[in-house]
């Protein structure tokens, strides 16, 4: 399964008639560039665990930031890294980060 489609389920699965209306995921563009998203893991199985601000580089001119602090998981990343950020969402939420 591609992350990008994990993060699709793992949002569908939590949307529940109550939690979507307060939490979900946001997506932006930098202006350096590249990509940020944020995304809510209140009242899910990830709820209160924390990652602290890590830089992985997947590849020459490649850059991902990803952290947690226990309420939002967030990452920037170059515009090329998107996938592979998400690919740090779906490690984080499977405990293998």
């Amino acid at each position: 399964m591609s992350a990008f489609r994990f993060v699709q389920d793992w949002y569908s699965a939590q949307c529940d008639g109550e939690w979507e209306h307060e939490f979900g995921m946001t997506i932006k563009t930098l202006d350096n560039p590249g990509w940020i998203f944020e995304i809510d893991i209140v009242h899910t199985s990830a709820d209160g665990r924390r990652l602290t601000k890590a830089l992985t580089e997947p590849g020459p001119g490649q850059w991902i930031w990803s952290w947690c602090d226990g309420r939002t998981f967030g990452a920037a990343c170059d515009p090329q890294s998107l996938e592979d950020a998400f690919a740090r969402f779906q490690a984080f939420i499977e405990k293998t980060l």
